[in-house]
This record gives C-alpha cells, sequence and structure tokens, in this order.
C-alpha cells in the first residue's frame, strides 16, 4: 500500500466520521423535545450525512495519483481558511447569537460551545469538505 493510499484513507475515514457524529448531533437535535429550530437542525444532518458518504467513498475509492491528492489537500485547506474567515465574519457580526444556532443545530446547550471550540469545528468542516470534494474517485470503466 502506497503512502498516498494511506493518506487517503486516514484522512476519508477522519472526515467521514467527523461528518457522521456531526449528522448524530443534528438527528439528535431533532428528535429532543425543545423548543429550538428544528429546520435547520435537520437540514444540518443532511448535508453532513451526505458529506460522511462522500468522505467513506473517498477513503475507499480515492485516486491516489499525486495529482488528484495534492489538488485535494490544497481544497482542503483552502476549506479551512474560508472556515476561518466565514467564523470571523459572523461572530463580528452576530456575536454570540452565532455560539446560539450552532449549538441549537448539534443539540447542545450555547455555553457548552465556545469561541474555540466553534472554530475547530468549522475548520474541520472546512478542511473535510473542501478534501472530500475535490478528491477524484476512482473511474469504474
Amino acid at each position: 500500500m502506497s503512502g498516498t493510499r494511506w493518506i487517503i484513507s486516514i484522512v476519508g475515514a477522519a472526515a467521514g466520521l467527523y461528518f457522521a457524529a456531526l449528522s448524530a448531533f443534528g438527528i439528535g437535535a431533532v428528535a429532543l423535545p425543545r423548543h429550538v429550530p428544528k429546520v435547520y437542525s435537520g437540514a444540518f444532518a443532511i448535508v453532513a450525512a451526505f458529506l460522511s458518504f462522500l468522505a467513506f467513498r473517498t477513503a475507499i475509492l480515492g485516486k491516489t495519483d499525486e495529482d488528484s491528492i495534492a489538488s485535494a489537500l490544497g481544497n482542503g485547506i483552502v476549506g479551512a481558511l474560508v472556515a476561518v474567515f466565514v467564523v470571523i465574519a459572523l461572530y463580528i457580526m452576530f456575536g454570540f447569537a452565532l455560539h446560539a444556532f450552532f449549538a441549537h443545530s448539534v443539540g447542545l446547550h450555547p455555553s457548552q460551545v465556545t469561541m474555540f471550540r466553534l472554530l475547530i469545528a468549522f475548520v474541520c468542516f472546512g478542511f473535510g469538505a473542501g478534501f472530500v470534494l475535490r478528491m477524484q474517485k476512482f473511474r469504474e470503466d
């Protein structure tokens, strides 16, 4: 097994687990008997489940040539940087309401979501989404 295959498998599986956990939290937020906006939680769960599917497909069927992995890792880094800028911009615009919106979307209490946790969650989301959306899969011809 080549080094690029290991990188693709590890990054794809880690991103798949991360997105699956976010999807589970979103589904849990929809199922909990609270007075929170469940539409956002449902949409968040659907997007996370789709990205989880793409990530696991990438881990299994991702191309192992150097051009594909370099562009996928580059897009992952760009996705992480975009996520940092998005979190900073949303925090400047909305303040602590951003914490509450994200917390309610994943079924947490707003006091459990600090700015650091929010930033790490968005960076992981941005990197994983950039990586799995750009990674090409093997052709099945």
